[in-house]
C-alpha cells in the first residue's frame, strides 16, 4: 500500500475551456496512459467542454455535479 498526501503547491488553478472555480492536483503519472488526479470544483464551479484525451473515470467524495459530453 502507498500513501499519497496531497501537498497544496501540487494545485493548480484550471481555467482553460471557460473554467472557472476548478483546481487539479497531480496524484499519479504512468507512463501506460494511466493518470490519476483530484479535481475540486468550488459552489458554482465548472471546467469547461474539451476534448478528453482519454477514458475518464469520476468519483464525486462530497456534494454533486453533473457530467456532459
Amino acid at each position: 500500500m502507498k500513501i499519497y498526501r496531497l501537498k497544496p503547491e501540487d494545485r493548480r488553478g484550471i481555467t482553460a475551456y471557460g473554467s472557472e472555480g476548478a483546481e487539479i492536483t497531480p496524484i499519479l503519472r504512468s507512463t501506460t496512459d494511466c493518470h490519476v488526479a483530484q479535481l475540486k470544483l468550488s459552489a458554482g464551479g465548472s471546467v469547461g467542454l474539451h476534448p478528453a484525451v482519454g477514458e475518464q473515470v469520476f468519483l464525486v467524495l462530497e456534494g454533486e455535479g453533473w457530467v456532459e459530453g
